[in-house]
């Protein structure tokens, strides 16, 4: 856009810097959703006689790539869960950290979650996901007895 804010003044150059310092300030995944809003944009300008040309027709989106979630060994696992074996009140809440193991669950669903969200009788929990996707996920026998554990004190 120029001084005025008229989108009719942005060249295929403006495109090219902008996705250049997008990836060098962000990531990847991001310019590569704000270059695609971007062309959305141009295309509705263009759709509407607002422009009479789209200035990022012949230029590529920028590519990512997948990057692998780092995965914690069963020694680190073992050794957080060890953490929580007390028997106090506290010790007995934290063990709901194996519903974030058992799961594999979003941290906010699981943070989220109340007490109709849980059925011991099929082992498994309610959770409402992103995009308001709501899905059943089951645990195992440890999560549930953890479970069954903390819930008597909780109340």
């Amino acid at each position: 856009m120029d001084a005025t804010g008229d989108p009719a003044g942005v060249g295929r150059e403006h495109a090219e810097w902008f996705t250049a310092w997008v990836i060098q300030t962000r990531s990847t995944s991001t310019a590569l959703r704000k270059y695609k809003a971007l062309q959305q944009f141009f295309n509705y300008l263009v759709d509407s006689d607002e422009m009479d040309r789209r200035p990022m027709a012949k230029l590529s989106q920028p590519s990512t790539t997948e990057r692998l979630v780092p995965i914690v060994t069963d020694d680190k696992l073992a050794d957080l869960l060890g953490t929580c074996n007390g028997k106090t009140f506290r010790d007995r809440r934290d063990t709901i950290i194996r519903l974030l193991i058992d799961t594999g669950a979003r941290l906010a669903e699981i943070a989220n979650l109340a007490l109709d969200d849980l059925d011991l009788s099929r082992d498994g929990v309610i959770v409402h996901g992103k995009g308001d996707r709501i899905r059943f996920i089951p645990f195992g026998d440890r999560c549930a007895q953890a479970i069954s554990r903390y819930l008597p004190p909780r109340a």
